[in-house]
Parts: C-alpha cells; structure tokens; sequence
C-alpha cells in the first residue's frame, strides 16, 4: 500500500479483543492507528462519537465495543442492547455515506448448539439468551445497513492477555487448588485474541465483505480446555469433569459453539493454527515464570 491505512478502533484501550487488536496492528507499517478508550469518550454520547468520527476521517472502523458480561445481560438487558444493537446502528447512520470499512463483532452464541458440527457463517440463527440475541440485532443493522464494506466477526471462546476469560480464570484457581472442575458437555472454538487479531488484518488486507467465522482450529470442551492449561502450566492439580447442569448459569448457553473457519481460509489463504498451539504461544509468553517453577 503506498496510502497508510487509517484505522480507528473504538475501545481500544483495554479489553480482549481491544487491546489484541491495538498491540498486533500498531506493529504493520502499512496501517495509521487511531486507539480509542473509555476515558477519551462514552461512544453511547453519540453525537461526540459522530464528531469524533467526522474529525479523523478513517478508513477503517473497528468496534470492539460491546456488552459481554453474558449472565448480566439477562438482569441489565437494556444495557446489552444499547451496546451491541444500538451502537452498531449508529455507526453504520454515520458511516453510510462514507467509503469506510466498517468491522463489527458477534458470537457463536447467536446459535442454538444443536447441531453436532461446525456453524457455518449461513447456518441459521436462534440465540438462546439476552446477549446473543442482542449480538444478533447488531448483525442485522449492519446487514442491512447498505454499507460499501463491512465485516462481522463471529468469535468463540476467547482466551489471552488484558481481559477476563476462561484460560485466565482456570491459571488463577490452579495457583492454590489441588482440583478444579470444568464442564466436560459444552463444545466450542477456543480462540486466542492475538491470532484473531491478525485474522481479521488479513481479511481487510484481502478487502473481505460479510460475515466470517474467525477461530483458531479445532474444538475442544471446557474440561479439556481447563487441562490442557494446567499441563501447559505444569501444575499439580487435577480437573474434575462435571455436567452444564452442575454448573449453574443464569443465561442459558449452546451445547455445542464450534465454528467452521473454512471460508475465512479461502478468503485469505491462511490456515489457522490449532487451538493448543496458540495455547501453549500464550502461556509460554505470558506466564513463563509460572511454567519454571
């Protein structure tokens, strides 16, 4: 490219996918960063998020805004919805007559779970709970938003630095606990935010449209997950595999939330890496001192 790429990311700051997002992109030449956080502004103040927006004139948007805390969504369901519905739709209001490469993300809990092998993108839709069918409210007003370009990210079961999930959940109770339990029913895509990162960098390099599954390979429950992590880790303490019914939830959650990446891997060429390599890149990186003792 001999234009740099500018590029916002809303809640870029901090967070999962936000922080991932600004650490893998600042490091390509190719690309202008603009990292937007929490302290510089509310986004749901939309019109400083509009004049934000008109100021820098960016060439790409990344949200990575949302409400993802799952069984809260079921109690604060206004909040989800101002977040992952309303949000999306204000964008796509100000950015519809703009060239502007708009990226928005979902979930794989915008499915039932009832089938028994991978989601493709077209599958059809059937959220279970609040967040899901909020997630799925912000696919639409996109969809339909009669955008030049667009991307909706579909994630599964996040794990890496700078953000609450599972992985880290299970190397904090491992640090003091002989046995842990895990859910051994419920399937899905681990995916570690640093690789995501650059799949959705090579899918704007390829000037991608639409919806994408983007997870690492494979699939794995819960339990095997949660062991995997403490081999990794080296640590004497064993997992116990219970049911979904054992481990009460308030939000009901698919069975199975497995995702087929292989579109994403025709669009770009790329073949992911299983989810055990990029477990063991991120426990090795982040948690070496751990893993020596």
């Amino acid at each position: 490219m001999d234009k740099k790429l500018k590029v916002i990311i809303l809640g870029g700051k901090r967070g999962l996918i936000g922080e991932a997002l600004s650490h893998v992109w600042k490091r390509d030449p190719a690309i202008e960063l603009i990292v937007h956080g929490k302290e510089d502004f509310d986004v749901l103040k939309f019109d400083e998020l509009k004049e934000y927006l008109n100021e820098h004139h960016p060439d790409v948007v990344v949200n990575s805004v949302d409400f993802n805390l799952i069984d809260l969504a079921e109690d604060l369901p206004d909040n989800a919805f101002k977040l992952n519905q309303t949000l999306p739709q204000k964008l796509v209001e100000f950015l519809r007559d703009k060239d502007v490469y708009l990226i928005n993300f979902s979930t794989s809990m915008v499915f039932d779970g009832k089938k028994h092998f991978p989601y493709q993108e077209e599958d059809e839709i059937n959220p279970l709970g609040v967040y899901g069918k909020s997630k799925f409210l912000g696919e639409r007003a996109i969809i339909q938003g009669n955008l030049k370009r667009w991307l909706i990210i579909r994630i599964s079961w996040l794990f890496g630095p700078w953000g609450p999930n599972f992985v880290q959940h299970i190397i904090n109770l491992s640090e003091d606990k002989h046995k842990i339990s895990a859910v051994h029913d419920q399937i899905g895509s681990p995916t570690y935010t640093l690789d995501l990162a650059l799949f959705i960098l090579n899918l704007v390099k390829k000037g991608a449209s639409g919806i994408f599954h983007t997870c690492n390979s494979g699939q794995a429950t819960f339990c095997e997950l949660a062991q995997e992590t403490i081999s990794l880790l080296g640590r004497n303490c064993r997992v116990e595999p219970i049911t979904s019914e054992m481990y009460t939830q308030k939000a009901p959650r698919p069975m199975f939330e497995v995702l087929d990446n292989s579109k994403y891997v025709e669009v770009t060429g790329h073949k992911p890496r299983s989810w055990m390599l990029a477990l063991r890149d991120y426990i090795f990186s982040f948690y070496s001192d751990s893993v020596m003792d």
